[in-house]
């Protein structure tokens, strides 16, 4: 989990740097920017549901493993 959230961590952060250079400078058309943050959305999305289900599995793994689950 923790990589999970850092990797959407950094993402986010570096949404949100290209969203402020867009907003002062417009380097990029509409279209790729709205790409581009669409993009991001879908990654900080599927990495976050990704490592909330490797958690849980590994915690359940884990608990099955010790005999508290049966």
């Amino acid at each position: 989990m923790k990589t999970g959230a850092i990797l959407c961590l950094v993402i986010t952060v570096a949404w949100a740097a290209v969203a402020l250079v867009q907003l002062w400078w417009q380097p990029l058309t509409n279209p790729i920017f709205f790409k581009l943050t669409l993009s991001a959305l879908l990654l900080v999305v599927v990495i976050g549901v990704v490592a909330l289900v490797t958690r849980e599995y590994v915690a359940g793994k884990r608990q099955r493993d010790q005999d508290y689950l049966d």
